[in-house]
């Protein structure tokens, strides 16, 4: 660079000259996972990205494009240099897109930053539930399987969740299992439905519910079967016990049927009428003594059982008699003088 100075010299100093030129590529171009909602098949995220260096020439905007899918958004502009996000909807599960982001400044744009992006879906449907009810004492044990569901395509694979319903009741059950035990205690009606659905839960939400499975559980007609006397005659191999039974109110049994069972030993069966209060009282004859009996009871109709038998515990039945044993003494041989030959 040249210049005159004061006395008419040429002098000669040196220049820095700045060119300046398009921003750089746009870094740092992300999907936030925890932004991602899924409404039906519909996708919204939010895309976020870095500043691009402005190569000396201030940065006006940003321009956020989508390829991949007619389903894409239109091109957006940001208004300035300093929004860096930007909120995209109405994607569609399952599907492709490339994001790209450009940095522009008055002399264009610069590279752009891309990501590309699988738009998740929620977990398919569960299907092929099975439910089974088995009654055991007072309780019905219930079983609930069905068959596995996909996490749900998508670039997200997260740990699945079933959520079983059951008459109000929900249970969270972690993937794999697909199974599930549980105790359904209801004795309010003598015979109930318990009603199942089962549902696939990833982490942006439960995909379509089951169909409803329902199977009807009864209760046991007989809520309590007390022992009210045991003999306690010692002279008797052969003993009765008085069992009080308490009907389900809502039972059609018209007796009650109680029986003692031991191992090895001969059932023994009592049945009885039901008083319209619900009760009955039942005699158990020909026990034998000093065993434990476990005492099962149900309600009758016609002979027939009305409900599961449920089990009311053990009770021994009377003692058996004691035998006094006689002792033989032998009688006491009186021994004559001793003779000694010769005297």
């Amino acid at each position: 660079c040249l210049s005159i100075t004061n006395d008419g010299n040429v002098a000669s100093e040196p220049a820095y000259v700045i060119i300046a030129g398009i921003p750089t590529m746009v870094p740092g171009v992300t999907i936030d996972d925890n932004t991602i909602t899924i409404n039906g098949d519909n996708v919204n995220l939010t895309l976020s990205w870095g500043e691009a260096f402005n190569n000396f020439d201030p940065i006006l905007s940003y321009t956020v494009s989508c390829s991949g899918d007619v389903t894409c958004p239109p091109d957006v502009t940001t208004t300035d240099n300093t929004t860096r996000n930007l909120t995209v909807t109405n994607l569609t599960s399952t599907t492709d897109y490339t994001f790209s982001v450009v940095a522009t400044n008055s002399i264009g744009g610069g590279e752009a930053g891309i990501v590309m992006f699988t738009a998740p879906s929620l977990p398919e449907q569960v299907v092929n539930v099975m439910l089974t009810c088995e009654p055991v004492d007072l309780i019905n044990q219930c079983a609930v399987d069905w068959d596995p569901v996909t996490v749900g395509n998508g670039q997200l694979e997260q740990p699945l969740v079933y959520q079983v319903y059951y008459n109000g009741t929900t249970v969270n059950v972690t993937s794999p299992t697909t199974t599930l035990t549980f105790e359904a205690p209801s004795l309010d009606v003598f015979v109930d439905n318990i009603t199942v659905i089962v549902t696939a839960v990833n982490i942006f939400g439960a995909g379509p519910a089951s169909d409803p499975v329902t199977e009807e559980i009864m209760s046991t007609s007989v809520v309590e079967a007390r022992v009210a006397l045991a003999t306690p005659d010692e002279n008797r191999l052969l003993h009765d016990i008085t069992i009080n039974c308490t009907i389900n109110l809502d039972s059609e049994a018209e007796q009650c049927e109680v029986i003692a069972v031991a191992d090895g030993k001969t059932t023994r069966t009592g049945t009885a009428d039901i008083t319209n209060g619900g009760m009955a009282t039942v005699t158990v004859t020909g026990l034998d003594c000093g065993v434990t009996y476990t005492i099962t009871a149900a309600g009758t109709l016609n002979g027939d059982l009305v409900g599961p038998r449920s089990s009311h515990g053990n009770i021994m039945s009377g003692p058996c008699p004691t035998t006094t044993s006689t002792s033989v003494v032998p009688p006491t041989t009186t021994m004559g003088p001793t003779v000694t030959p010769g005297s």
